[in-house]
């Protein structure tokens, strides 16, 4: 997401939203400081323009994005089913759209796909915040442009994507207005800093820049372990052997004879819970690096990912590293258990298998 501006009490948009006013009684006020700089300007073939930290934030709108995801009130202001007017609507930015790449118009109420120049095509789609992205990430693949996904706004959908987890990078901008009413953006994300690094800048206008990166979907441990390379990776390399070590108590058994020995590999593994589970192997050095993707048996993988690289050292003695990873986690409901995935619950496991392969058990 980037460039959403919020006025001083934390309205994204204005009251009143009409074909001639997109940001209600706002009017231009939000994004005054953007319309000024030379970036906007370029865009519509205009010279001059401000430059500094204005300018580099606006710049930074458009690079590697494959496709776009808005809310319906950001494509046109129309409610409610399509009348002949709100499907004659073409949006607000005439026959040659800025965005150049597909976008998904979130709406209850879906309708044909509407190709402009340029390469935009509006796709209305009747979706929840994560299958809109699955959507948008394939498409954006399929472009070869870029595979970045824009959250476009307004308000209402970038407080729904945040609420699932599904933005990485937010560019905020804090502009010294007072709006009295509108739509609000902050409204039922407490504690959402805990989830960002967030740095600020002052701009010449006035306004002042808030950019929020993601802090890492991973958790890492990693310790030395007093036995040979080889002999450790054997006992991770072969699922049977995993239920021995596994520090969070959630891998009940595995079959013998599917031991690992290269990418594409698929091995099965029986959960604590009864569930079964089936575990891809994506990344196979022997002896030194294996990582699998798990998913339920016939379904897709959600997306998130179990890693352990092993480097030799002097004296027969082995660093472990064990990495979970769910930056490309789409699934709701194994959002909570990936965050209680912590960096501890990986040192349990490592801490096991270095018992294990110390013992010669």
């Amino acid at each position: 997401m980037h460039n959403l501006a919020v006025s001083l009490d934390g309205y994204a948009t204005g009251d009143g939203q009409s074909v001639d006013a997109p940001f209600g009684h706002a009017g231009d006020r939000l994004m005054r400081w953007f319309f000024e700089t030379r970036s906007f300007r370029s865009m519509h073939g205009q010279d001059g323009g401000s430059t500094g930290v204005d300018d580099a934030l606006a710049a930074a709108w458009s690079p590697r994005i494959g496709a776009e995801i808005m809310g319906r009130n950001k494509f046109g202001p129309q409610r409610g089913e399509w009348d002949d007017a709100g499907l004659a609507w073409r949006g607000w930015w005439g026959d040659d759209p800025p965005f150049h790449t597909p976008v998904f118009v979130l709406t209850h109420h879906p309708r044909p796909s509407l190709e402009m120049a340029g390469g935009t095509t509006f796709h209305f789609l009747d979706a929840t915040p994560y299958e809109a992205v699955a959507a948008a990430r394939a498409a954006a693949a399929d472009g070869g442009e870029g595979g970045d996904v824009r959250i476009g706004g307004g308000p209402t959908t970038v407080r729904e994507f945040l609420a699932a987890d599904l933005v990485d990078s937010l560019h905020v901008v804090l502009v010294p207005i007072v709006l009295g009413g509108g739509v609000r953006l902050w409204d039922g994300l407490g504690g959402l800093e805990e989830r960002f690094d967030i740095e600020t800048a002052t701009g010449p206008s006035g306004v002042v820049h808030l950019t929020f990166t993601r802090r890492p979907k991973t958790a890492t441990a990693s310790r030395e372990i007093a036995a040979d390379a080889a002999a450790i990776f054997e006992l991770i390399a072969d699922p049977a052997q995993q239920p021995r070590w596994d520090g969070n108590d959630n891998l009940a058994q595995a079959a013998a004879g599917q031991r690992v020995h290269a990418v594409g590999d698929v091995f099965a593994m029986t959960l604590t819970n009864g569930q079964h589970r089936e575990n891809r192997v994506v990344e196979f050095e022997e002896g030194r690096r294996i990582a699998w993707n798990p998913a339920p048996v016939g379904e897709p993988e959600p997306g998130h990912l179990w890693r352990w690289a092993l480097e030799p050292l002097d004296g027969g003695r082995t660093r472990v590293t064990h990495t979970y990873d769910w930056t490309l986690l789409a699934d709701r409901q194994r959002m909570a258990k990936a965050r209680a995935t912590t960096d501890d619950r990986l040192r349990a496991s490592v801490d096991r298998l270095a018992g294990l392969a110390e013992s010669g058990r």
